[in-house]
């Protein structure tokens, strides 16, 4: 009788083993490729600029892009953002340290840099800069995304 719960035990733990390392192994994997997209309504820290801006995130293992549209109200003036900003990155576990490489501006695109320094990560604005995103898997397939230069947000698939 000892013998058969032994072995029962050893058995269950060794698929309770098993199943741990498939659990967190698809955990992992489920940051490998993301693409998923944010509505953002954003001012700046003195209350003066307005944006509302759609952002849209794609990645895999070792690089991916950022593009971000939008309206951006300044006092009387409105203007448009639309660039596309490309990255590599490493990661560890949740975090991701990119750097832009690459910054493609729409001709739509009329906001200034000045303006854009004051609502947005400066990654976004300028090539060659790096920022430490977390990226967090949701339960719906979505994505909670956040960094220390702008707030957390959720991306939906």
């Amino acid at each position: 009788m000892k013998k058969n719960k032994v072995s029962y035990l050893i058995l269950f733990l060794s698929v309770f083993t098993v199943s741990s390392f498939i659990v967190k192994d698809k955990i992992n994997n489920d940051l490998s490729e993301i693409s998923c997209k944010a509505r953002l309504n954003i001012k700046s820290l003195d209350n003066d600029i307005t944006a509302h801006v759609m952002i849209h995130l794609a990645l895999n293992e070792s690089d991916g892009w950022i593009s971000i549209k939008g309206d951006i109200i300044d006092g009387e003036k409105i203007t448009n953002i639309r660039r596309k900003i490309f990255f590599n990155h490493t990661r560890s576990i949740n975090l991701f340290n990119v750097k832009s490489n690459s910054i493609i501006i729409n001709r739509l695109d009329d906001s200034s840099n000045e303006v854009l320094e004051k609502i947005l990560p400066s990654v976004y604005i300028y090539e060659n800069l790096k920022a430490d995103f977390s990226i967090y898997p949701q339960g719906d397939n979505g994505y909670f995304v956040s960094s220390t230069d702008q707030h957390g947000v959720y991306c939906a698939p």
